[in-house]
Parts: C-alpha cells; sequence; structure tokens
C-alpha cells in the first residue's frame, strides 16, 4: 500500500497539462523501478554444490559472467569484423555467439519459456538451471534450451534483430529466427560428458550409465587427470554385474585402436567376456582393458578416445578399469594430438579448389570435407546484393564454423551440417564410422552423438583440411590467417575469364550480367592477392597456387606446396593426382563427374575460354579496368587476349 500512497500525488494534477506531466513522470518512475528489478534478478547464481553421487540433474560447472552476457551483441550490418586485437578461437569464454538461424526442430528442444521481460541473461540462466548446452532466443520474449546447434540454415546476423523485451539495447532472436548461444560445455572438464550406457544392445540404454568431470586441459594435448565419476544404476536395481559396477568407466570412441603399428596396445586378445577381458588385461599390469567389437585391449592410455553414448548401438569401446573403482574417482590419460598439417582450401566458384584439395583430401588418413560453407543454404532473404551476401557470409563461416571444424569441435558444429553435408558422394574422406553410427542412431539428436567419432578423427588424422568457394572475401580471409597461425590457407586463383567460362557452362544464371559477374571476379583476385602476395607474403600460413600451373604440372606443383608447409608429398598423393590429369590410370567416375576440373587433359582446360565467350565479352575483360590492374600482377599467367599467341 505504501507504493500506491506515493502515487497520491496525482490528487494535485488538477489541469489538463499538470496531469499529462504527471503521467509522464508516474511512467519515467515505472521504468527505472523495473531497471532496478532487471540489475537485482539478471545476476545468476553462483556455483551450487554438486553431490557426485547424487542421480538428480546437476548444472553444468562453468559459472557465466553476467558482464560478459550483457556485453555480447550481434552486429546488425554487413560490414567487416575490423577490431584491431582479435581473439583467437582457443581463448574466447562462455557464453559464445553462435549463430542466428531458422527455428529449428521441436524434437531437440529440451525446455522452453516465454518471459514478458527478456534478456540473454535471463534465456542463458533459465537454460543453464535445465543443463542445457546451448541457449536460444526468439521474437524478443521467447526462450529455447537445446544440447544440439540448431537444425536449420545458418541466417545473416542482422536477421535476428528483435530487440529483448527486458532490454531494448540486446537483441534476442529474430522474428522468424533463433540466436544461439553456447552456455555450457560437456567436454569432462568444466562440465558432465555425456552419459555413458553400458551394453551392446538398444535394450541397454540408460541401464547402467557414467559421467565424468573434472579432466583439466585442452582435449587436443597429452593430460593425465583423476576424474569424478557419476554412476547411475546400481547391480541390484538393474541386474547388472558387481563386476561392471566396480570396473566400468565409460562408452568411447574407438576409430584410433585400429590404426597400424598403434603404440599404445600393450596387447591384444580375443575373449568372450567382459570378465575375461578385466582378467587378461590384469595379468599383464595395464591401466586399463577396452573391449573393443570382439577384440580386448589391454592400454595404459585411452589415447584419442572421447566419451560417446552409442555403444549400445555397436559402435564404440566398452572401456573398463582393470582396478576397482574408487569412491574419489578415476585416472584417465589421453595422448597429444597427431595432426601434423590443418589446410582450409578457398577459391572462387570454377576457381580449381577441387583440384587444389586433392593435394590433402587423398592424404592417407586424412580428415577432409567438401564445401562445409553449405552451412548458409541458397537464399538469404533481404540481401540481394551478392557481394555483401557473400563478405557476410565469410566472416560468420571464418570466425565460427572454420575453428570448429579445425579445432576438433564436431559437436559444435551446426545441427544442419552434422546432418546432411559431411556425406556428400566420394568427396569426403574421414566420415564413414560417423555416418554408419548416424544411420543407426538416426534422428538429429544421433547425428550429435555420433559427431564424437568427427572428433577423435580429427586429433588422430595426420591432415585435417577442408575446401570452400565463395568464402573468400580479401579482409576476412586475411584475418582468420592472422588468428589461426596454425591452419595453411591455400588460395586457388584462376583466370577470372576461364572460371565465367566454366560457370556459363553449368548454370544458366552466370549467362547474364556477365560484365558485373567478370568486373566482380577481377576486383576479388585483385583484392586476394593484395592480402597474400603483400599484406601476408611473410606469413609461413598462407599459400597461393594458379590453376594454370597444376594443371601444367600437378607434381610440381603440389611438391612446391607441400615444400613451403615443410611437409612430405606422399606417393599415395603423387598417384592419385597423376591418375586424375591422365599421367597414370584415370578413374571412370573422374570422367563422368560434371562439376570437377579434372580431367584426362586438364591443360585443355586452360584457355577453353577463348573458343567460349563471345568477342565481346573477351573485350570487356582486355578494357575492365579491374581485369586490367590483375594482367598487370600477373603478366605470365594472365595477358589480354589482344597480348596472347593464337
Amino acid at each position: 500500500m505504501a507504493k500506491f500512497r506515493k502515487l497520491l500525488f496525482l490528487r494535485h494534477c488538477k489541469s489538463y497539462h499538470q496531469l499529462i506531466n504527471c503521467l509522464l513522470l508516474l511512467i519515467i518512475a515505472f521504468f527505472c523501478y523495473q531497471i532496478s528489478i532487471n540489475c537485482q534478478h539478471g545476476l545468476l547464481p553462483t556455483k551450487p554444490q554438486v553431490v557426485i553421487t547424487s542421480v538428480a540433474k546437476t548444472r553444468p560447472a562453468q559459472l557465466l559472467s553476467k558482464d560478459h552476457i550483457l556485453g555480447t551483441q550481434l552486429k546488425s550490418n554487413l560490414s567487416v569484423v575490423t577490431e584491431s586485437t582479435p581473439s583467437s578461437f582457443d581463448t574466447l569464454s562462455l557464453p559464445r555467439l553462435m549463430s542466428c538461424q531458422k527455428p529449428a526442430l521441436k524434437s531437440i528442444i529440451i525446455a522452453e519459456k516465454t518471459i514478458p521481460l527478456m534478456t540473454v541473461a535471463k534465456c542463458i540462466k533459465f537454460c543453464w538451471s535445465e543443463t542445457a548446452l546451448y541457449a536460444a532466443l526468439f521474437n524478443g520474449s521467447s526462450c529455447y534450451c537445446t544440447n544440439v546447434h540448431g537444425s536449420e540454415n545458418l541466417d545473416k546476423d542482422s536477421n535476428c534483430n528483435v530487440a529483448c523485451r527486458g532490454d531494448l539495447a540486446l537483441r534476442c532472436g529474430g522474428s522468424d529466427q533463433w540466436m544461439f548461444y553456447k552456455i555450457a560445455e560437456a567436454d569432462g572438464e568444466r562440465g558432465w560428458t555425456t552419459w555413458m550406457s553400458y551394453g551392446r544392445t538398444e535394450k541397454d540404454m540408460n541401464v547402467y550409465r557414467t559421467r565424468y568431470r573434472g579432466c583439466p586441459g585442452d582435449k587436443r594435448g597429452r593430460r593425465s587427470c583423476l576424474v569424478h565419476l557419476h554412476k547411475s544404476g546400481s547391480a541390484v536395481k538393474t541386474n547388472v554385474s558387481p563386476l561392471i559396477i566396480d570396473h566400468f568407466i565409460g562408452c568411447f570412441t574407438n576409430q584410433a585402436w585400429d590404426l597400424p603399428d598403434n603404440r599404445l596396445i600393450l596387447a591384444k586378445y580375443s575373449v568372450n567376456t567382459t570378465q575375461d577381458c578385466i582378467t587378461s588385461c590384469q595379468t599383464i599390469g595395464s591401466l586399463y582393458s577396452i573391449l573393443n567389437v570382439k577384440n580386448c585391449i589391454c592400454s595404459n592410455s585411452l589415447g584419442w578416445s572421447r566419451p560417446i553414448d552409442t555403444c549400445v548401438y555397436g559402435f564404440g569401446a566398452l572401456v573398463f578399469s582393470t582396478s576397482v573403482l574408487k569412491s574419489d574417482g578415476v585416472t584417465l590419460k589421453f595422448e597429444e594430438r597427431l595432426t601434423q598439417r590443418q589446410v582450409a582450401v578457398v577459391a572462387h566458384y570454377r576457381g580449381g579448389s577441387t583440384f587444389a584439395s586433392l593435394m590433402f583430401s587423398n592424404y592417407p588418413n586424412s580428415l577432409y570435407v567438401f564445401e562445409p560453407a553449405s552451412v548458409f543454404g541458397a537464399v538469404w532473404v533481404g540481401v540481394n546484393n551478392s557481394l555483401a551476401r557473400e563478405t557476410e557470409r565469410s566472416r560468420i563461416f571464418l570466425e565460427r564454423i572454420y575453428p570448429l571444424w579445425f579445432k576438433c569441435h564436431a559437436q559444435d558444429l551446426p545441427g544442419i551440417w552434422l546432418t546432411k553435408y559431411p556425406g556428400w558422394g566420394n568427396h569426403n574422406s574421414g566420415f564413414s564410422v560417423f555416418n554408419s553410427c548416424k544411420k543407426a542412431v538416426g534422428s538429429l539428436t544421433g547425428a550429435y552423438k555420433c559427431s564424437a567419432f568427427i572428433e577423435e578423427k580429427c586429433l588422430i588424422s595426420p591432415v585435417v583440411a577442408a575446401k570452400t568457394t565463395r568464402m573468400v572475401h580479401s579482409q576476412n580471409v586475411k584475418r582468420f590467417a592472422q588468428i589461426e597461425t596454425d591452419i595453411h590457407v591455400l588460395h586457388a586463383f584462376r583466370d577470372p575469364r576461364a572460371q565465367l567460362s566454366s560457370r556459363a557452362q553449368l548454370e544458366l544464371v552466370y549467362r547474364k550480367n556477365q560484365l558485373s559477374h567478370l568486373t566482380t571476379s577481377c576486383w576479388e583476385l585483385n583484392e586476394l592477392s593484395t592480402v597474400f602476395n603483400d599484406d601476408l607474403k611473410d606469413a609461413p600460413n598462407t599459400h597461393v597456387v594458379h590453376y594454370e600451373d597444376l594443371a601444367r604440372d600437378v607434381i610440381s606443383s603440389a611438391k612446391q606446396i607441400y615444400r613451403e608447409m615443410n611437409f612430405t608429398l606422399p606417393g599415395e598423393v603423387i598417384r592419385t593426382l597423376q591418375e586424375s590429369t591422365g599421367k597414370g590410370k584415370v578413374k571412370k567416375a573422374e570422367k563422368k563427374y560434371a562439376y570437377g576440373t579434372i580431367k584426362n587433359d586438364p591443360t585443355s582446360l586452360i584457355d577453353s575460354w577463348k573458343k567460349k565467350l563471345n568477342h565481346s565479352m573477351v573485350n570487356i575483360a582486355d578494357n575492365s579496368t579491374e581485369c586490367r590492374k590483375l594482367f598487370a600482377k600477373y603478366p605470365d599467367k594472365f595477358k589480354p587476349l589482344r597480348d596472347m599467341s593464337s
């Protein structure tokens, strides 16, 4: 009642003008009061005490900074990010903005809530209490919690432009878009791992399961840690053998155990029971007994395995401690990442990127993905300018998607990437186990579970590579190369006239407004040549290869690139390059591939554009200011047609 008594000052507002002024003061007072409420309730709770033996829900260990949350905002324009001191992906903290994308499938929603005075902090706080990994905001007042990074194509950031109802300075999604934040980890360090069920059939799912946390350090490095093991289930309630209760650590990915000459394998047996496996490994004194399909492996390290909950589907290895598990936890040992080179191949559409990427996609035991930028879909509503669209897409892709791929954070990749793109034809390598697992488990949630196999493959592959077109805006590429210095960026150049001719053969759209496409291509290539040949000429992680050089002598070009990377070109790659260019036995499938620049005789393609472009188009190229600049930079590569010998 005291609050209402204070409003009695309205009785002094007798005239019309006095009444208007009083109402304005009342509105201002209400907003000031609401701001004070937000300040009181926007703070996140302090870290609760976690009881390891409890089966009830426990919150992620990572605390969320209110200042960080409220300071995180989406950029509302298509300009390039120009911070002078950008941060490496490895140093980014939580919560972290992940994407703006179309509304996700209802099947991935763990919890949802509508809050009239929504803020980013309130949504994250709610999803944090629901033990979710992601918080998604929608239309200013709706909040969704998920364990998967959405399910639809990524949209431009500026489409997540609806102000939060409780803080107009911040954005809370779009009218038809969800804004995803990563708010917690399931990495076994700051948060619990996924639950890992014991068993080999689907009926065993969640009967007896474990999870752990407390293993600090980068999963890409060698480490040994005493973790807290959380058990769910008992011998009495589940009919699980006491032997399992006393020794079972969890289900882990198992691709590394098939590596040739795996030095971590102390012994391998063919056994019939878990008891036999544990006993056999106890005999030789190893720390772990690993039931890998029908083989029993004894080891003192878990290698590069990742926790996963797919053993009940027949994918993964059941890992046991050879000694009885103690109440204070279990020691886990992991190895340092085996990857020797990470390579990002970038080029314009029809620029020879597929040809150039053969140098790495066929490296033995490599992990390679073809066109991961397809997570954006074909069209963005409200962006008719192709250059503006590709500039914004390249920024988002190079800042948020490529680092996830190269740093082995596959489980954070957009859900649509996990469900659709790794399965493209024969272009990808290293995805066989993931794709088989995904097919067996089914659904987007299954793809998320199985993505741990991609993470393990990323850790054990000597070469991790990717190629993409269209993601080549010069300043975005420059910034990426400067930040991620352990990733080699290889740009494939091709004569812009040859690019345009090749495009026109495939898509009718490129036959329209050819002048615009040609001059834009020349301008973009000029910009990129400045970045690679001037700005980053001394950077050891940037490289250039010309399609024309590849076509004339692919082996010499490959050897040159490998020398620049201080890497050895293996015989398997040499043979593949020879087979693909008519120097060896050419595979029929490669002959029929319509979109490839790989032919029996690639040298015939170098100047084929001269016969396909009309004279007016050639004159445009010869007289274009941007194209002339490009020709001047590479006089031995690109020349005006009038200067070429017939």
